[in-house]
């Protein structure tokens, strides 16, 4: 179950916007979509915040919605990309240290916010960073200001499904809505990478698993992917001969 307010922000073909409001009184949670075509939607970004901000009171009024604390920022977009870094040095701390170095150091840091994950894998460190523009992020804080409260925190929608699969298989996971697939590939509960992509048909999400697939056994020591599961809006059929992560395990 979601327990936390969250923004999930796409922005492929037409683009769109979702807000989760949990209920704590009954475990439900209340969802309100935003069709983003009146909003001008220009490299990516949201325009017209104010009048987006309206439009949220709005709907917050109209479904009787009081609250709205620190959202989290999902993004599924395509401006977010990843870069991983790998670390040699055996003590973390010193890894972590030299990470946030090169971070700083980069030319364009001031660009983008950032946000990573990392594991220990093959006597190095992997450090998997995904940077999401400002130019898309700093309209969603100036949106929540508006709205009484502020941005927890920003990710990748793949980063957050990731964190609420309690599973330490090897899988992939496909989230599916208006014809853009958030794909991601997690191993022993480490996150090795997510992407967002648009797609026709189910050809293009398997091929794409493929290319995921085939990557990850390059880089990671062939460890086979023994699991997948799908998540979407209209019926697909992806015959993957893998087993399925039982429900129990997916807690959003």
């Amino acid at each position: 179950m979601i327990n936390k307010c969250t923004i999930e922000y796409c922005n492929f073909k037409n683009g769109y916007l979702k807000i989760s409001v949990p209920e704590k009184k009954n475990d439900e949670v209340k969802v309100l979509e935003i069709d983003l075509t009146d909003y001008e939607v220009k490299n990516g970004a949201i325009t017209r915040i104010d009048d987006l901000a309206e439009e949220i009171k709005r709907l917050f009024k109209e479904n009787n919605i009081k609250t709205f604390q620190s959202p989290q920022l999902l993004l599924r977009c395509y401006d977010v990309f990843k870069n991983t870094m790998y670390i040699t040095i055996k003590n973390s701390w010193q890894a972590r240290r030299a990470y946030n170095k090169d971070i700083k150091s980069q030319a364009n840091a001031e660009d983008f916010y950032t946000v990573f994950n990392s594991y220990e894998a093959d006597s190095r460190f992997l450090f998997h960073t995904y940077y999401m523009p400002k130019e898309i992020v700093d309209p969603f804080l100036r949106l929540a200001k508006l709205l009484g409260c502020e941005i927890s925190e920003a990710k990748p929608y793949g980063m957050y499904i990731a964190e609420n699969i309690s599973s330490d298989e090897t899988y992939v996971y496909c989230y599916i809505r208006d014809g853009v697939c958030t794909m991601l590939l997690s191993s022993n509960s480490n996150l090795i990478t997510c992407i967002d992509f648009e797609f026709e048909d189910e050809d293009d999400i398997r091929r794409n698993f493929l290319l995921v697939a085939s990557r990850y056994e390059m880089e990671s020591d062939k460890i086979d992917i023994t699991h997948c599961n799908i998540d979407s809006d209209k019926p697909i059929s992806l015959p993957f001969d893998l087993k399925r992560i039982p429900k129990e395990k997916i807690n959003f």
